[in-house]
């Protein structure tokens, strides 16, 4: 599954929400490409594995597998702090 987190797709919006879940969720990338115009990053929460992904056509959004309230409110923390 995929929410889109940014219409944007720039390194720094993709970075900042790197950041964001850095510092807010206590987690660690477990890998990481980055491309021309594409980014993953692999991260583990709450036993579930996440990528966040920055495609230049189409911004940035978070790649998941099972839908349930964790990733929920995770998705709406990091909107709201990108959107302030």
């Amino acid at each position: 599954m995929e929410v889109i987190i940014s219409s944007k797709s720039d390194l720094e919006t993709f970075d900042l929400i790197a950041k964001l879940l850095l510092q807010n969720f206590e987690i660690e990338f477990i890998s990481k490409t980055n491309g021309l115009d594409q980014s993953y990053y692999d991260f583990i929460f709450q036993k579930n594995k996440f990528t966040l992904h920055r495609e230049h056509f189409i911004g940035i959004s978070l790649l998941y597998e099972i839908e349930n309230e964790d990733i929920v409110q995770l998705v709406k923390k990091i909107e709201k702090n990108i959107l302030e």
